[in-house]
């Protein structure tokens, strides 16, 4: 259990490093920007959250604009 733990761990870790990389270089590249789908990102900040948000009791909501 506390090995898949520090596992899981260390695998968000990575990937936020890599996203931290992937920001740094914005300013260096031009690129057009993209379109992108919030939903998917909320689930995924939420699915990183869980452990804290269960222990806080807090309520996340999102409100949804059509452009």
């Amino acid at each position: 259990m506390y090995i898949q733990f520090a596992v899981d761990g260390a695998s968000r870790m990575q990937a936020l490093i890599t996203d931290l990389l992937n920001y740094s270089r914005v300013t260096r590249i031009s690129k057009e920007p993209e379109s992108i789908n919030c939903k998917f990102i909320l689930n995924h900040v939420l699915s990183n959250l869980r452990v804290i948000i269960k222990e806080n009791k807090a309520t996340i909501s999102m409100i949804l604009y059509r452009m």
